[in-house]
C-alpha cells in the first residue's frame, strides 16, 4: 500500500488538495468508477488520480479512460500499463480515513462515474453547437469564447457537474457515519 498526496481540484470533492490518498497497488479488478492513480507525464507531479468512466479494448490493448469528478471533458486515454493503482482510501486534513472501498462508496463512485460520460457528452453537444470551442487537453478545456452565449451553457453544465457530484458525496458520508454509529 503507498500513500500519496493529492494536489489540485479536478477531484473536488471526493479528493481535495492536500489530502492524503492510499493506492492498492494489487488492485486487479478495475472497474468504471473505481479512482486510479496513473503515471501522467504532462503534469508537473507526473502523475494524476482520475475516476475511470470506460475501460477500453483496442487493437489487443487495453485502456481506461478518466476523467476529473469535477471536469467535463475526459482525460487522453491511459494505457493500463500506466496505472499504479486503485485509491482504495484517503486520509482528510485532519486525519479521519475514509475507506473509498466501502461498498456504498463504490457504488456512488459509479454513480458518478456516469454523470461523468453523460456531462462529456453533454459538453461535445455544446461544442458541436456553439462553435466557439477548440480541443481538450487532459482534463483541461481550452476555449475561444466571443459572446456570453457560448460561455453560458459550459458554466450551467460544470455546475450541474459539480451539484451531482457534492450530493453524491454527501450520502457517502452520511452512509459512513450511520455505519460507524452503528458500530459503536
Amino acid at each position: 500500500m503507498k500513500e500519496l498526496q493529492v494536489h489540485g481540484k479536478s477531484m473536488w470533492p471526493f479528493l481535495s488538495n492536500g489530502e492524503r490518498v492510499e493506492i492498492d497497488e494489487k488492485a486487479a479488478d478495475l472497474a468504471v468508477g473505481d479512482v486510479v492513480a496513473y503515471y501522467a507525464p504532462e503534469t508537473e507531479m507526473k502523475a494524476a488520480a482520475h475516476r475511470i468512466v470506460k475501460l477500453i479494448v483496442r487493437e489487443n490493448r487495453r485502456f481506461v479512460q478518466t476523467k476529473g469528478d469535477s471536469q467535463i471533458t475526459y482525460d487522453d486515454l491511459v494505457p493500463l500499463g500506466d496505472v499504479y493503482g486503485a485509491v482504495c482510501g484517503k486520509r482528510t486534513k485532519r486525519g479521519a480515513r475514509i475507506d473509498l472501498n466501502d461498498p456504498v462508496m463504490r457504488r456512488l463512485g459509479t454513480v458518478v462515474a456516469w454523470n461523468g460520460r453523460i456531462v462529456a457528452a453533454l459538453r461535445d453537444r455544446i461544442h458541436v453547437a456553439t462553435k466557439g470551442i477548440v480541443g481538450t487537453g487532459r482534463g483541461r478545456m481550452r476555449m475561444k469564447i466571443k459572446t456570453t452565449m457560448c460561455w453560458l451553457p459550459f458554466m450551467i453544465l460544470r455546475a450541474y457537474n459539480n451539484v451531482t457530484n457534492v450530493l453524491c458525496w454527501i450520502v457517502g458520508m452520511l452512509w459512513l457515519e450511520m455505519k460507524s454509529l452503528k458500530h459503536s
